[in-house]
């Protein structure tokens, strides 16, 4: 299945340097429809108060940070960083990582 996905998408890439200015608007259109679908899709498997994971930087630079579900909004969610419960970031569900529960 993968093999087909990569054949796919090397035909919609040759095709893209094919379209006119509208064709392209009708593609771009098209993706950011599915981006927000994929975003939607996502924040249905959080709730508030789950413990979650997400990394922040770039390159070598990036730093873990841990948190809880605070607030779930249309396309992010809100979360306060542990040990600074006055810092909150709004963060793609996608971005995120499902801690999981460790009754003790």
């Amino acid at each position: 299945m993968a093999e087909n996905n990569s054949e796919q998408l090397k035909y919609v890439l040759d095709s893209i340097l094919t379209f006119d200015r509208d064709d392209l608007n009708h593609v771009i259109y098209a993706v950011k429809d599915r981006k927000n679908y994929l975003s939607s899709d996502d924040l249905k498997g959080f709730r508030i108060g789950d413990r979650v994971q997400w990394k922040h930087g770039t390159g070598l630079n990036k730093v873990k940070y841990t948190g809880t579900v605070s607030k779930i909004n249309r396309k992010t969610l809100g979360v306060k960083e542990d040990g600074r419960g006055w810092v909150g970031w709004r963060i793609s569900a996608g971005a995120l990582t499902k801690l999981e529960e460790t009754n003790g």
